[in-house]
């Protein structure tokens, strides 16, 4: 009789830990055997019959766990149940939870966390280059090229020249004080007359964000 007083405090006070840990030990299964058997990670399994429940996902996924940890090693799942809900404390099932149990690699990667996680990388990388298209021309000077670059270094005797080169559609140009209008494209042509000696043909471009491009084009005329 006090045998059995003995053994049943002794089955009452064993902890969901020592239960496990027996019992996978008497069927000869090592932990990363048993990880690898029920496609979880190595640290559930150690976490679980470490009793640390709070490294856990919620109950809901570690008690899924549980019944297919005693399955393989046939145990007593619903004494392993009784002892797990004896020790844990219960925990909100929170979105970003992801299962412990694995079907297939797509199930590891296609969970609600990284689905977030890279939704908002969508989110701050167009956020970003929104903000580098629209804050870059506060920074920088605004587009001007010419088709002959080498026509501010010349000297000629033509009576009169042609200036034909590119700016960004919106913005705005100024060749000696005249305001050029270009086409859809940015392209601008702008004849200027010559007079005897050096000419200096003045350049100006704004863009909408009001920063300002002066050059300035030497011609000497025969």
């Amino acid at each position: 009789m006090t045998n059995s007083v003995f053994q049943t405090k002794k089955i009452l006070e064993e902890s969901l830990s020592e239960y496990l840990i027996k019992g996978r030990e008497d069927s000869g299964f090592s932990l990363d055997r048993l990880a690898d058997d029920l496609s979880v990670s190595p640290m559930h399994l150690k976490a679980l019959e470490g009793g640390k429940l709070d490294l856990l996902p919620p109950d809901v996924y570690t008690i899924g766990l549980l019944k297919r940890y005693c399955r393989v090693l046939n145990l007593d799942s619903a004494k392993a149940l009784a002892l797990f809900k004896k020790q844990s404390r219960r925990k909100p099932i929170s979105f970003f939870s992801r299962p412990v149990i694995y079907r297939n690699f797509l199930d590891r990667i296609l969970t609600y966390r990284n689905f977030i996680f890279l939704l908002i990388l969508a989110l701050l990388g167009s956020l970003g280059f929104y903000l580098i298209k629209t804050l870059y021309p506060l920074y920088t000077n605004p587009y001007f090229k010419l088709e002959n670059q080498n026509l501010c270094s010349q000297t000629t005797s033509e009576e009169n020249i042609r200036l034909i080169g590119f700016i960004k559609p919106e913005e705005k140009l100024w060749i000696s004080g005249e305001e050029i209008n270009p086409d859809k494209d940015g392209r601008f042509e702008a004849e200027i007359f010559l007079k005897q000696g050096e000419n200096k043909i003045k350049i100006k471009v704004t863009n909408k964000f009001g920063r300002v491009r002066e050059d300035t084009c030497l011609i000497k005329k025969n």
